[in-house]
């Protein structure tokens, strides 16, 4: 549990805003889907500076990096990232702007890359019941994990200059990401447990969700965690700040470190049936199914099968 830990206290200022008085008081439901790299922010937010009252707030998901901004005429644009949120000053703009969020998020994906191939990896060489050795893991895991990163950074690139035309940009940017998140979901697992590149793990990721059976209810009941989780921490954090946020990351922590297990376990399984398809309808030149239901993901109590 120390990788959600150390993410969820990576960035100093989300921690202090988080813990400081607060006026008034937020409720946020959240709603995450897998992620290698989830941790506390997965189930709260940290107040802005300038909270001044009591809100409420819906957001899609926790993401690998999100930014938002405020207007087209020189407004500033921030990145929240597991380990730190950056504020790009307003006098950079045009190709300046995009320079300069590209480079830190290439730094940030090298990072994040590194860090998933050794937590994921070793939780699949332990839920497999194989040595861990981390030095290995990342030698093998970090280039997918990389690729991978610069892709979705590459796609959120793409779209700053629209949502900086628009908020109505930013409003539609909201659904596509999730309805993405949900597409490609399991691709960053396949990196590992299936051992596939880049490409072939994101077209086997939007084959199960395309298909959606497993897939589907797997996403739906992480989801429901999410907002089951996010809710009342969200408004405790918000009301009892340092009580509650010292809370908060006892009760998010090992839950992260529960979800990402299971969703490890989740993709073993199929991977693990792909498999068994492909051999038993191999020699008759039928395809294989990714239709079929993997064992025990219908179950209610799914996410404590798969921790255990």
């Amino acid at each position: 549990m120390l990788v959600p830990l150390a993410l969820s206290l990576a960035d100093p200022g989300k921690v202090a805003r988080t813990m400081a008085p607060q006026s008034g008081f937020t409720i946020s439901a959240k709603f995450p889907l897998p992620n290698p790299l989830l941790d506390l922010w997965a189930f709260i937010d940290a107040p802005d500076a300038e909270t001044t009252g009591a809100s409420s707030a819906v957001h899609p998901g926790a993401g690998t990096g999100t930014a938002t901004g405020h207007g087209p005429a020189g407004a500033d644009v921030t990145i929240e990232t597991p380990f730190e949120t950056v504020v790009v000053p307003p006098e950079i703009g045009g190709p300046s702007l995009l320079g300069v969020i590209g480079g830190f998020l290439v730094v940030y994906a090298l990072i994040a890359a590194v860090i998933a191939a050794g937590y994921i990896g070793g939780l699949d060489r332990r839920l497999r019941g194989e040595p861990v050795a981390i030095a290995a893991l990342v030698r093998q895991y970090t280039p997918p994990f990389f690729v991978y990163h610069l892709l979705v950074f590459a796609a959120f690139l793409l779209a700053i200059p629209l949502m900086l035309v628009s908020p109505a940009f930013i409003l539609l940017a909201i659904p596509v990401a999730f309805v993405l998140m949900y597409l490609f979901y399991a691709a960053p697992f396949l990196f590992v447990v299936a051992d596939e590149p880049v490409i072939e793990a994101l077209r086997r990721s939007a084959g199960y969700a395309l298909s959606g059976g497993a897939y589907f209810q797997f996403a739906l009941g992480h989801v429901a965690v999410g907002i089951i989780a996010s809710i009342p921490l969200s408004l405790f954090v918000s009301t009892v700040p340092v009580i509650g946020f010292v809370t908060a990351l006892a009760v998010a922590v090992p839950l992260s470190f529960v979800l990402t297990a299971a969703t490890v376990s989740f993709c073993q399984e199929l991977d693990e049936l792909d498999g068994q398809n492909a051999g038993a309808n191999g020699a008759s030149g039928v395809p294989p199914s990714t239709q079929q239901s993997v064992s025990g993901s219908g179950d209610t109590n799914w996410v404590t099968d798969r921790a255990n």
